[in-house]
């Protein structure tokens, strides 16, 4: 039986449980060498230890700009390259209408599921142009629904 993503690495962030449990799952069911990336650590290496050999758990704050280029260095350092960089890390929290937001809630919100999209490919851009490599992101429908109590999101 081929494996479809045999000799290719993964980066996905969130993985730690949910949506991102479920696609590093998927990835190391095909083949796949897998960076498991959580802002929980112990989430992140619970992921790993649940997938097998070629896994690699790393905690990162991926609204950090520090942080992400340490990961991107930590998978390259690791597998040596990165072929698949999937940004599935999301909060949707503050679930409050606008007017009871905080700007503070406002900018956590807009750092974890937008500025992480730039970071992690900013970071990885060189090493998905070697490897000819794949970008994915994570998306809700919520953002087309628009409820009211997730102004923010």
């Amino acid at each position: 039986m081929s494996k479809l993503l045999k000799k290719k690495v993964v980066l996905i962030t969130g993985a730690g449980q949910g949506i991102g449990f479920e696609c590093a799952k998927a990835y190391a069911a095909e083949g796949a060498k897998v960076a498991v990336a959580d802002i929980n650590a112990s989430a992140a290496k619970e992921t790993a230890a649940s997938l097998g050999s070629d896994v690699l758990a790393i905690q990162c704050d991926v609204g950090k700009s520090a942080s992400v280029e340490a990961m991107v260095a930590s998978v390259l350092g690791e597998f040596g390259r990165i072929d698949v960089v999937h940004n599935n890390a999301g909060i949707a929290n503050p679930s409050k209408p606008l007017h009871e937001t905080s700007e503070e809630e406002w900018d956590d919100l807009h750092r974890v599921n937008l500025k992480s999209v730039y970071l992690t490919t900013r970071f990885a851009f060189d090493a998905l142009v070697e490897s000819k490599g794949n970008i994915l992101n994570t998306a809700s429908l919520v953002g087309q629904i628009g409820p009211a109590n997730h102004a923010a999101y």
